[in-house]
């Protein structure tokens, strides 16, 4: 469903992430947590682009587009 969903120790639903827009996701892959859980970090498979949003959901950095040369997937 082009999303993230965050889950607690006991599977309880804490948050949906699913950014609407230019921000949008297509395919969320890989993830991964920051060390101190204020990041979190998506590979956006279908936009061809890493994410990171902060702990409420909000995107603070994108990089990468589509394609062959440096800095694209």
């Amino acid at each position: 469903n082009h999303r993230v969903q965050v889950f607690d120790a006991d599977g309880v639903l804490k948050k949906i992430i699913q950014p609407v827009g230019e921000n949008s996701m297509w395919g969320p892959r890989g993830i991964a947590v920051s060390p101190d859980g204020a990041s979190i970090v998506v590979a956006d498979t279908g936009s061809k682009r890493v994410v990171i949003f902060d702990h409420e959901g909000r995107v603070r950095q994108s990089w990468g587009l589509e394609g062959s040369t440096p800095g694209r997937f």
